[in-house]
């Protein structure tokens, strides 16, 4: 009888082993299916080809959307398509104040909304202002779609200084 229960307690723990793996080969199939179910329902949405989005935020007097424009027809992602790409400004001419920064960063939150619903699968920021706005709106954007930041150097013209940190 001791040999029963010893041969039925090891049939267990095989059997109990084979189902733990089974459900892990199960489980590391449906993910990687729906990995592939989202890229390709993002290609059905957006299309294959990469759509960037630019998204200028200007809190100061002079203007510098031609300059991007003028940036944007030299690089490779904007030089075919510059009048095909989805583009916001948020332009605020007042004084930016603790009272009018909710505003501003609302104006900001549209602006990013509008290039989304539009398919944007990338951002492209470019901000003139102080440096406490560019705080704030890497916060604001940091958690969303990729956005590459670029910076104006008065000798060479915009640089992109990379992606925002996505925090966690």
């Amino acid at each position: 009888m001791d040999l029963i229960w010893d041969w039925m307690d090891k049939a267990s723990i095989i059997i109990g082993l084979g189902t733990f793996l089974f459900s892990a080969l199960t489980w590391f199939q449906v993910r990687r299916m729906r990995k592939r179910w989202a890229e390709q329902a993002r290609r059905i949405t957006v299309g294959d080809q990469a759509v960037p989005g630019v998204l200028i935020i200007n809190v100061s007097s002079e203007p510098i959307s031609a300059t991007v424009r003028k940036f944007v027809a030299t690089q490779e992602w904007g030089r075919e398509r510059l009048d095909e790409l989805p583009w916001q400004e948020v332009v605020w001419a007042k004084e930016v104040t603790p009272e009018t920064l909710d505003d501003l960063l609302d104006r900001v939150r549209t602006a990013r909304a509008e290039l989304q619903a539009t398919g944007c699968d990338s951002l492209h920021l470019f901000i003139r202002g102080p440096v406490m706005i560019g705080a704030l709106v890497g916060a604001l954007l940091g958690n969303g779609i990729p956005t590459i930041l670029y910076h104006m150097d008065s000798k060479q013209g915009y640089q992109s200084w990379g992606y925002l940190y996505r925090g966690r």
